[in-house]
């Protein structure tokens, strides 16, 4: 590119020499243009950081019952149902349907992981237990409570205000039908 833009300097100046100057000038603003582009700076790629590779769930097949997504495990084909699975376990991956060949290999490891699959299953229903406890406990906190009885006072008292507004035009009518 350099080479062909020097050479290309050379001309015009033997041009100019030669008074052929007046013809050129329009091409010299096109040229100028070209210059113009400047080669983009490589941008530096952020190094990414390795994420801690979670321990590979056992890979089950989905299956709808009664507008319920259960889960079963895939590789005896038994309808035991394990546990129920939320929108974010298709998302991540948890949930999936395996190959023959994971078939296979997951039939050799089958009686090691029974025992594993029903402590598992034990730990994650406490653990929702406990988020399920902490969630009604939310309510309950003195803040909740304060908030509460201060929104029942300031309930009761516009309800006193509007009686008191309804008396007063009573009596402002039983005045007038006097009058």
């Amino acid at each position: 590119q350099f080479k062909r833009r020097s050479g290309g300097r050379r001309l015009r100046l033997v041009e100019r020499e030669l008074g052929k100057e007046g013809k050129k000038k329009k091409k010299k603003k096109k040229k100028k243009k070209k210059k113009k582009k400047k080669k983009k700076k490589k941008k530096k790629k952020k190094k990414k950081k390795k994420k801690k590779k979670k321990k590979k769930k056992k890979k089950m097949m989905m299956m709808i019952v009664k507008n319920e997504v259960l889960l079963f495990n895939d590789m005896c084909m038994c309808l035991m149902v394990e546990q129920l699975i939320t929108a974010d376990d298709v998302v991540n991956g948890h949930v999936g349907k395996v190959s023959a060949v994971e078939r296979e290999r997951e039939g050799e490891r089958d009686e090691e992981r029974e025992s594993d699959r029903n402590s598992n299953t034990r730990e994650e229903r406490e653990r929702e237990k406990r988020e399920h406890r902490a969630k009604g406990r939310r309510g309950m906190t003195d803040k909740g409570k304060r908030g509460r009885e201060r929104g029942r006072e300031r309930g009761r008292e516009r309800g006193r205000e509007r009686e008191r507004e309804r008396e007063r035009e009573k009596e402002g009518e039983r005045e007038m039908g006097g009058g």
